[in-house]
């Protein structure tokens, strides 16, 4: 699973930093969206010129599922979790820039009528040399590399590790294009996410 230990920085730092919030209705459709999420979509992806335009017509209305097919098979028992179970459900995840990683905490807290929301607090981050692979409309080669959706770790043969040393190991230059991204989850994170649906609060 994801701890702080990948961060150097001091939690309570970025305890002013605004919450990234988005929420959906009973049906699992996306139906608002808040000012910091917008922001921080702004700040860290280039190609999106206009993020408000970009959230009400890629997210606003979508299944959250369609939205974020490779975290479906993990969420859905986490939004199930929160439902049934009338409780905030929390756990920590990367989300990282090609410049930043940045240790996240998700807390999945039920609402009236079945709706969810999901708040997103930074607790850590570590700059870094800008990583070519995190960085949209760069050139793209056939080959694939896979990445957990919730630590961000690349798997390098037998082993998961920081995207830089992954890459080194698997012998990618920085001059060559890179390979494309398909998302799964380490055997790491799959054990703590397993046990936080199957363990009764």
């Amino acid at each position: 699973m994801v701890t702080a230990g990948h961060h150097a920085a001091d939690a309570d730092s970025f305890r002013h930093t605004p919450a990234l919030e988005y929420r959906i209705d009973r049906h699992d459709r996306i139906i608002a969206v808040n000012d910091a999420y917008i922001a921080d979509i702004s700040a860290h992806d280039p190609t999106c010129a206009d993020a408000v335009a970009h959230v009400h017509t890629a997210l606003i209305g979508r299944v959250l599922w369609d939205v974020l097919p490779q975290a479906a098979e993990w969420y859905r028992p986490l939004v199930h979790l929160a439902r049934t179970e009338s409780r905030s459900v929390a756990f920590a995840f990367r989300c990282d820039t090609p410049t930043l990683r940045r240790l996240m905490e998700m807390r999945i807290v039920p609402c009236e009528d079945g709706a969810v929301r999901f708040v997103s607090t930074l607790i850590g981050q570590q700059p870094r040399d800008a990583v070519r692979l995190l960085i949209d409309g760069v050139p793209r080669g056939t080959a694939l590399v896979r990445m957990c959706s919730w630590c961000k770790r690349v798997k390098a043969h037998a082993d998961w590790l920081e995207v830089e040393s992954a890459l080194s190991r698997l012998g990618v230059s920085e001059a060559q294009p890179m390979p494309a991204v398909t998302h799964g989850i380490c055997d790491s994170c799959r054990t703590g996410l397993t046990q936080m649906v199957t363990t009764p609060g």
